[in-house]
């Protein structure tokens, strides 16, 4: 059952008790950032995985990330 799909996703609303409005889903992957994205997450792509500027740049809308990351020390000063 991988990511994004719709079993993933139903498993993780059951898992998980969030407001997608008010979470933040980091990923390093496309299929994570396109995850998020399906379930109305904020998301952010941290670039020291499988994501590059080159990736973001030929990515699909659904696999668009709302920001990125060089690493993840950055994370504090965008979500704070």
């Amino acid at each position: 059952v991988g990511k994004p799909s719709e079993k993933f996703q139903d498993t993780f609303r059951d898992y998980f008790s969030f407001l997608p409005t008010s979470s933040v889903l980091i990923g390093d992957r496309v299929n994570d950032i396109e995850l998020g994205n399906r379930l109305g997450m904020t998301t952010g792509a941290v670039m020291s995985g499988e994501i590059d500027r080159e990736i973001l740049a030929s990515s699909e809308d659904i696999e668009t990330p709302d920001f990125g990351l060089s690493n993840l020390t950055r994370l504090r000063k965008k979500v704070l």
